[in-house]
Protein backbone atom coordinates (compact mmCIF):
# COMPACT_ATOMS: atom_id res chain seq x y z
CA UNK A 1 0.00 0.00 0.00
CA UNK A 2 1.40 3.38 -1.00
CA UNK A 3 0.90 6.01 1.66
CA UNK A 4 0.33 9.61 0.64
CA UNK A 5 0.00 12.74 2.71
CA UNK A 6 -3.65 12.85 1.65
CA UNK A 7 -4.40 9.32 2.88
CA UNK A 8 -2.51 9.91 6.13
CA UNK A 9 -4.39 13.16 6.73
CA UNK A 10 -7.74 11.51 6.03
CA UNK A 11 -7.01 8.79 8.58
CA UNK A 12 -5.89 11.30 11.19
CA UNK A 13 -8.97 13.48 10.65
CA UNK A 14 -11.17 10.41 11.24
CA UNK A 15 -9.85 9.97 14.79
CA UNK A 16 -8.57 13.43 15.73
CA UNK A 17 -11.63 14.56 17.72
CA UNK A 18 -11.47 11.50 19.99
CA UNK A 19 -8.03 12.58 21.13
CA UNK A 20 -8.93 16.26 21.32
CA UNK A 21 -11.73 15.41 23.76
CA UNK A 22 -9.04 13.86 25.97
CA UNK A 23 -6.86 16.97 25.85
CA UNK A 24 -4.45 15.59 23.22
CA UNK A 25 -4.58 17.68 20.05
CA UNK A 26 -2.86 16.70 16.82
CA UNK A 27 -1.48 19.92 15.37
CA UNK A 28 0.08 18.74 12.14
CA UNK A 29 2.29 16.45 10.13
CA UNK A 30 5.87 17.37 9.32
CA UNK A 31 8.94 15.59 8.06
CA UNK A 32 9.41 13.45 4.98
CA UNK A 33 5.71 12.79 4.32
CA UNK A 34 4.90 16.50 4.42
CA UNK A 35 7.84 17.24 2.12
CA UNK A 36 6.95 14.46 -0.31
CA UNK A 37 10.31 12.74 0.25
CA UNK A 38 9.08 9.68 2.17
CA UNK A 39 10.38 6.26 1.26
CA UNK A 40 9.43 2.74 2.39
CA UNK A 41 11.45 3.21 5.61
CA UNK A 42 9.93 6.59 6.55
CA UNK A 43 7.88 7.18 9.66
CA UNK A 44 5.13 9.75 10.09
CA UNK A 45 6.11 12.72 12.26
CA UNK A 46 3.09 14.12 14.08
CA UNK A 47 3.19 17.25 16.23
CA UNK A 48 0.75 17.53 19.12
CA UNK A 49 -0.13 19.72 22.07
CA UNK A 50 -1.58 18.81 25.44
CA UNK A 51 -4.40 20.77 27.06
CA UNK A 52 -3.19 20.03 30.56
CA UNK A 53 -6.46 20.91 32.28
CA UNK A 54 -8.46 18.38 30.24
CA UNK A 55 -5.69 15.78 30.08
CA UNK A 56 -5.09 15.93 33.84
CA UNK A 57 -8.80 15.45 34.53
CA UNK A 58 -8.95 12.37 32.31
CA UNK A 59 -5.67 10.78 33.40
CA UNK A 60 -4.54 10.87 37.01
CA UNK A 61 -0.88 10.44 37.81
CA UNK A 62 2.16 10.88 35.60
CA UNK A 63 2.47 7.23 34.66
CA UNK A 64 -1.11 7.00 33.34
CA UNK A 65 -0.49 10.10 31.23
CA UNK A 66 2.65 8.63 29.70
CA UNK A 67 0.82 5.37 29.04
CA UNK A 68 -2.01 7.21 27.28
CA UNK A 69 0.39 9.01 24.97
CA UNK A 70 2.04 5.68 24.17
CA UNK A 71 -1.40 4.15 23.51
CA UNK A 72 -2.26 7.00 21.15
CA UNK A 73 0.99 6.42 19.28
CA UNK A 74 0.17 2.71 18.93
CA UNK A 75 -3.40 3.48 17.82
CA UNK A 76 -2.09 5.84 15.14
CA UNK A 77 0.47 3.27 13.98
CA UNK A 78 -2.27 0.65 13.68
CA UNK A 79 -4.56 3.06 11.84
CA UNK A 80 -1.86 4.24 9.42
CA UNK A 81 0.10 0.98 9.12
CA UNK A 82 3.23 3.08 9.55
CA UNK A 83 5.66 3.87 12.36
CA UNK A 84 4.60 7.11 14.06
CA UNK A 85 6.76 9.57 15.97
CA UNK A 86 4.83 11.92 18.25
CA UNK A 87 6.52 15.24 18.98
CA UNK A 88 5.13 17.52 21.71
CA UNK A 89 4.90 21.25 21.13
CA UNK A 90 4.46 21.80 24.87
CA UNK A 91 8.12 21.17 25.63
CA UNK A 92 11.32 22.62 24.33
CA UNK A 93 11.97 19.88 21.78
CA UNK A 94 15.10 20.62 19.76
CA UNK A 95 14.41 17.84 17.22
CA UNK A 96 10.99 19.26 16.44
CA UNK A 97 12.31 22.79 16.19
CA UNK A 98 15.06 21.70 13.81
CA UNK A 99 12.69 19.71 11.58
CA UNK A 100 10.08 22.44 11.50
CA UNK A 101 12.75 25.01 10.66
CA UNK A 102 13.87 22.87 7.73
CA UNK A 103 10.34 21.95 6.63
CA UNK A 104 8.70 25.34 6.66
CA UNK A 105 11.63 27.72 6.43
CA UNK A 106 11.16 29.74 9.61
CA UNK A 107 13.28 30.03 12.71
CA UNK A 108 11.11 28.12 15.18
CA UNK A 109 13.70 28.68 17.90
CA UNK A 110 12.43 32.25 18.24
CA UNK A 111 8.78 31.23 18.69
CA UNK A 112 7.59 31.17 22.27
CA UNK A 113 5.40 28.22 23.18
CA UNK A 114 3.12 30.71 24.92
CA UNK A 115 2.59 32.26 21.50
CA UNK A 116 1.94 28.93 19.76
CA UNK A 117 -1.55 29.84 18.57
CA UNK A 118 -0.24 33.09 17.08
CA UNK A 119 2.54 31.19 15.30
CA UNK A 120 0.11 28.60 13.96
CA UNK A 121 -2.12 31.31 12.52
CA UNK A 122 0.86 32.94 10.82
CA UNK A 123 1.97 29.58 9.44
CA UNK A 124 -1.45 29.05 7.90
CA UNK A 125 -1.06 32.15 5.78
CA UNK A 126 2.46 31.36 4.63
CA UNK A 127 2.61 30.21 1.04
CA UNK A 128 2.96 26.47 1.05
CA UNK A 129 0.58 25.66 3.91
CA UNK A 130 -2.76 24.09 3.31
CA UNK A 131 -5.49 23.78 5.90
CA UNK A 132 -7.12 20.41 5.43
CA UNK A 133 -10.22 20.67 7.60
CA UNK A 134 -10.55 20.13 11.34
CA UNK A 135 -7.29 22.01 11.89
CA UNK A 136 -4.93 19.36 10.49
CA UNK A 137 -2.18 21.23 8.73
CA UNK A 138 0.16 19.81 6.13
CA UNK A 139 3.48 21.48 5.49
CA UNK A 140 4.31 21.82 1.82
CA UNK A 141 7.67 22.81 0.47
CA UNK A 142 8.21 26.54 0.84
CA UNK A 143 10.21 28.20 -1.94
CA UNK A 144 13.34 30.10 -0.88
Amino acid sequence: MKHTIQSITAHIKSIKNKYKNEGFEIVGIFGSYSRGTANKYSDVDIAYTIDYETFNQKFKGGFSKLLRIEEIQKELQKLLHLKVDLISLNGNNETFQTNMKEDIGIDYYKASLDMLSVCQEKLRVLKGWELCGNGVEIAKEVPN
